[in-house]
């Protein structure tokens, strides 16, 4: 039986414990530690080394949210007691190939949004389950519905 679910569900622990049974799940997550670039290489390649393991949904973003808060405190010269100067900061920062996601946005409501999500296939290798990549989905982000919704859930 087919297992969906979102994407923690498919990291590479949960992947790996499900061994050769993971093989041939199709799933869209927003990042893939497969992705040749050079952020993402360096990324995963100090991850491996740390922890022995690829990267998840939870390592990529806890270290995109902190690369973001480290330049714009960098930009501002640790400077980085007005919340409204930081966030208006953290806009001009520029990400260009830092993010091992790739290209990255807050929209109106300093909320990220996705740019793409992959739609990618679970395949056994010797050295464990690995995600290949089938193909790249766009994500166009509704900006004006972002804003409406999130006005209104402050109500």
């Amino acid at each position: 039986m087919a297992l969906i679910g979102p994407e923690w569900l498919f990291g590479p622990r949960a992947l790996n414990r499900r061994s050769k049974h993971a093989a041939g799940a199709r799933f869209l997550p927003s990042y893939l530690p497969e992705r040749d670039t050079p952020a993402n290489r360096l990324f995963v390649e100090a991850y491996r080394k740390a922890y022995r393991e690829d990267p998840d949904a939870y390592a990529y973003m806890g270290y995109e949210n902190a690369l973001a808060v480290l330049l714009t405190a960098a930009d501002l010269n640790g400077q980085t007691y007005d919340g409204t100067a930081f966030i208006a900061a953290t806009k001009k920062v520029s990400y260009f190939g830092l993010m091992p996601r790739g290209e990255s946005a807050l929209n109106n409501t300093n909320s990220a949004f996705l740019k793409r999500l992959f739609w990618v296939e679970a395949v056994k290798t010797k050295t464990g389950n690995r995600l290949k990549q089938l193909s790249i989905l766009p994500v166009d982000p509704d900006t004006g519905v972002c804003k409406k919704q999130t006005a209104q859930n402050r109500n």
